[in-house]
């Protein structure tokens, strides 16, 4: 008696989205599905093309669900679902842009870099300027605000906050903040001011050379 054990393709996968919505640390259910395909076909899902641990989803004959909790680093990212089985040569696949919405991302720059320190030192006399860099989705965003010490600076609502000279009364805390649909963020740094050094005297003895120096206090 003979067996005939006959392959068949499945079909290419459909993937669907349940949540109307992708929020930030929330958890959003994606449906792949497909028909016939003899054996039944396997399941795979990635994003960016890097393979999501198995016990996220579940599988079913020609069905698999994934229950994928959302963080900011994916979105824009490529969700696939792919499914393969013994007829095909190359799985089948099929795939979706990941649109996230999150709170703003907030980091305040001085000169080319970002300030990752707490405490920022300037000098006396100076010009300071501060840049609010923010990234958020939806980029639709409430009006900037700046604080000095927790309390409000009055009619500054621009990205950028410049103290022209630099005084001893400008040392405190200064915030960046701001808010959107999802979620309010802020960013701070502690500015110290720091005196300018003179050099008023160079004077040269026994071929030593000595430098005077005069540290004024700072103006308030």
């Amino acid at each position: 008696m003979l067996f005939y054990y006959c392959l068949a393709r499945p079909s290419k996968p459909e993937l669907y989205q349940s949540n109307e919505t992708l929020v930030e640390n929330g958890l959003a259910l994606f449906i792949c599905t497909t028909q016939g395909g003899n054996p039944l076909p396997t399941f795979t899902w990635l994003i960016n093309q890097i393979p999501i641990n198995s016990s996220l989803y579940t599988v079913s004959p020609n069905t698999s669900e994934l229950r994928l909790p959302l963080e900011k680093r994916f979105h824009n990212g490529q969700l696939t679902c792919q499914v393969h089985n013994q007829a095909l040569d190359h799985p089948l696949l099929t795939s979706r842009l990941l649109n996230i919405q999150y709170k703003p991302e907030i980091n305040l720059r001085y000169g080319q870099s970002i300030v990752t320190n707490l405490n920022l030192l300037v000098i006396e006399n100076e010009r300071l300027t501060l840049e609010c860099q923010i990234q958020a989705n939806p980029s639709t965003i409430e009006p900037i605000k700046w604080l000095k010490n927790g309390a409000s600076m009055p009619g500054i609502h621009s990205p950028s906050l410049v103290i022209q000279t630099v005084k001893r009364n400008d040392e405190g805390e200064y915030t960046c903040l701001t808010s959107n649909s999802i979620g309010r963020s802020q960013s701070s740094v502690h500015i110290r001011v720091q005196c300018k050094i003179d050099i008023i005297e160079l004077t040269e003895t026994n071929n030593e050379k000595n430098l005077s120096f005069r540290c004024a206090n700072c103006s308030s």
